[in-house]
Order: C-alpha cells, then sequence, then structure tokens
C-alpha cells in the first residue's frame, strides 16, 4: 500500500496548484462557457453562461445568473452580479458586486463594497472585509493577517497569526490565532470561541453568548525507531504482493477495460498522460464546487466515490501498461496477449513499478506518472465506451 502513500506526499505538496486549477477547469461540465484568455482580460456586460476569464490582470463586470471563474496577477470584480464568484490570484478585489458566494485564494484578498447573499470562503496571506461590505450568511476566513469589518448574517470562523473581528455577527464566532482583536465595534449576538496566545477585548465590544476557551490543539510526537535492512525488505514483499494482487483482481475483474486501457499506456502515452491529468484534478474539483453548493452535495459524494475508484484501477492499468511496454521490447508486442499472458504481464509490471516507486526522490513521481497514464487510458476507453453505448 505504500504506492498510496508516495501518491498522496505528492497531492499533499502540490495539491493548492492543482485545486486552484481543477476549480477552473471545473466549470466546463456545468453549462457553456464564456471564455476569455490574455494578458489583460475584461469580461463585461450581460452573460446567459458559465463566465471564465484568465489572464495577467482580469477585470470582471458581468451580470449573469451564472458562475465566474477567474484567475491572474491581478483579479477585481466590479458591479455587476453573478452566482458564486471562484478566483484565484495574487491580488484579489471585490467591489461592487452583488453575488451569491466568494470562493477565494490568493496573496491578498479585499471585500471592499457590494454584498453576498451567501458565505465567503476566502484563503490568502491578508484577507479583510471592510464595512462597506455585507455578507449575508457565514464567512470562513483564513490567512497570515484576516480582518473582519463587514458585518455577517451567520456564522463566523476566522484563524491566523493575527485575526481582528470589528463588527456585527449575527451568528457564533470562532476564532483561532496568536493574537486575536475583538474591535470596539464587534456585536456579536451568538457564541464566541476562541484559542489564542493573546486576546484583547476592547472597550465598546458587546458579546451576547458565552465566551469558551478552545482546548490546544494536541501536539502528539512520536519517534520512530529506525527500521533494518530486513524490516524495510518486508514491507517492500508485502506492499508489492498486495499490489500485484489487487492489480490482477481488476484485471480479471474487468479483462477488457485493463488490456485496452494498458496497451493505450505505452502505445499513446501523450494522449494518456493529458487526459489523465485533467481527470485527476477536474474529478475532485468538481465535487469541491458541489460541496460548497450545499444543493449538490449528495452527488460530491458520488463524484468523490468515482474518484476513490479511479485511482487503483488508475495505478493497475498504468502497471498493465508498463507489463505490456515490458512484453513489446521482447518482440511480442504485435501478437495480441490472451487472457493468461494478460494477467502474467500485469503482475509483471506491477512488481516492477513497485520496484521504481523505491527509486529515491524520482519514485514517487514514477508512481504519480504512472497513476495518471492509467488514468488516461481508463477514461479514454469508458468515454468510447459510453459513445458506443449511445
Amino acid at each position: 500500500m505504500y504506492l498510496f502513500s508516495k501518491l498522496a506526499g505528492l497531492v499533499r505538496r502540490h495539491g493548492r496548484v492543482a485545486l486552484c486549477a481543477g476549480a477552473l477547469l471545473a466549470a466546463g461540465p456545468a453549462a457553456a462557457i464564456d471564455a476569455t484568455h490574455a494578458k489583460s482580460v475584461e469580461a463585461t456586460g450581460a452573460k446567459s453562461s458559465v463566465t471564465f476569464a484568465a489572464g495577467r490582470d482580469v477585470r470582471i463586470a458581468v451580470t449573469s445568473t451564472h458562475d465566474v471563474f477567474a484567475a491572474g496577477n491581478t483579479v477585481r470584480s466590479e458591479a455587476g452580479s453573478a452566482d458564486h464568484l471562484i478566483a484565484a490570484g495574487e491580488t484579489l478585489t471585490v467591489a461592487g458586486t452583488d453575488l451569491r458566494d466568494v470562493i477565494a485564494a490568493g496573496k491578498r484578498i479585499e471585500l471592499q463594497t457590494g454584498q453576498t447573499q451567501d458565505d465567503v470562503v476566502a484563503f490568502g496571506e491578508n484577507v479583510s472585509a471592510r464595512p462597506t461590505f455585507k455578507i449575508g450568511g457565514s464567512a470562513v476566513m483564513m490567512g497570515s493577517n484576516v480582518e473582519l469589518q463587514a458585518p455577517v448574517g451567520g456564522d463566523v470562523y476566522a484563524a491566523g497569526q493575527d485575526v481582528r473581528i470589528d463588527s456585527a455577527v449575527t451568528g457564533n464566532v470562532k476564532v483561532e490565532g496568536r493574537h486575536v482583536v475583538i474591535g470596539p465595534n464587534a456585536r456579536i449576538a451568538g457564541a464566541l470561541a476562541y484559542r489564542a496566545d493573546q486576546l484583547e477585548i476592547m472597550p465598546g465590544a458587546v458579546i451576547t453568548g458565552p465566551k469558551t476557551v478552545l482546548p490546544p490543539e494536541a501536539r502528539h510526537q512520536h519517534v520512530a525507531r529506525p527500521k533494518t535492512i530486513a524490516q524495510r525488505i518486508g514491507d517492500w514483499v508485502f506492499g508489492t504482493i498486495a499490489f500485484a494482487v489487487m492489480a490482477l483482481g481488476l484485471a480479471l475483474l474487468f479483462p477488457g477495460l485493463m488490456a485496452v486501457s494498458g496497451r493505450m499506456v505505452y502505445r499513446n502515452p501523450l494522449i494518456a498522460a493529458l487526459v489523465g491529468a485533467v481527470v485527476l484534478v477536474v474529478t475532485p474539483a468538481v465535487a469541491l464546487v458541489l460541496l460548497v453548493t450545499l444543493v449538490g452535495a449528495p452527488l460530491s459524494l458520488t463524484v468523490l466515490a468515482l474518484f476513490c475508484a479511479l485511482v487503483p484501477m488508475a495505478l493497475a492499468a498504468g502497471a498493465a501498461g508498463l507489463g505490456f511496454l515490458i512484453r513489446s521490447l521482447t518482440g511480442r508486442g504485435k501478437e495480441k496477449p490472451n487472457l493468461v499472458a494478460q494477467l502474467g504481464w500485469t503482475v509483471v509490471g506491477s512488481v516492477l513499478l513497485c520496484a521504481l516507486g523505491e527509486i529515491p526522490i524520482v519514485g514517487g513521481w514514477i508512481v504519480l506518472l504512472a497513476c495518471i497514464l492509467g488514468a488516461g487510458g481508463v477514461a479514454t476507453h469508458l468515454r468510447k465506451r459510453l459513445a458506443a453505448h449511445d
């Protein structure tokens, strides 16, 4: 199972980049897209479809009942209205826009004027919501420096090094930070729960509900003993057997899918890589967007379940492709393998992939590449089968 831990480690290290890219790509299945891409982009006027804008400097001023996706060095949403604004960039500004929700990630995020009918979710280095902005639902704001001055119609969760809450909040407030300030204009109708090295409640602040100190975060320190060579070999053998059995089982259950996907991996690796990269990024991003909309939460769980099923199939297809590649090097590539040969070469590819995965530094990247190629092969075959069925 160490193959999955290597893959998960790469995803954790590079997940933020993939998430931003995936969130933007995920607009595709939702509806027809009005897409713009240039160095400087201006998306304005009435829109009857999802709007996607990407460039160095992006300005959004649209009137739409659909979602707006934006990515750039500088992104500014001003005037107009939209359903969800999902934006990623270095500097993000919202001014004079009527939105249902805002989901933003960037270095500096500032909500200046306008309103959201529902929620705000913002992650960045400096995150602020000014008094002239109104949040109709709840607010989730995380960053190094967080400043909330906008009135909030629901609950607030804020976390960062320096956090300041200085507005009217209809619901409860949960805040975590090194230095937390409850400003003089704070009017918290619910409870205040906090975890902070330093808490200041300024004169004039009103907190109607109880104040609760959150328990300190548990920090577990576990020093593992270095494994002996025999233990390392044992772990590798066990992991290799487990992975080979999984790949063999999938090849028995889905012989046609594994055979076609495996052959595509070594015959058309570029196409398989492109398709696989898109599928592995878009699928969890679509699930995230559906989860945020709440209405699509049940569908989000279905999409995540399909993604969890896709990953082991992708790894098995990648191993099968590696096995077929070795088979072709022996001069048997032109012959179509029977089921027994297909199973045998799948096992060979599984063992080789496990061995390559143990190479320092590059091993994890090899496993990730095999997963991407396998996902491309599986997705392409399934798409052809669905097209033929229709």
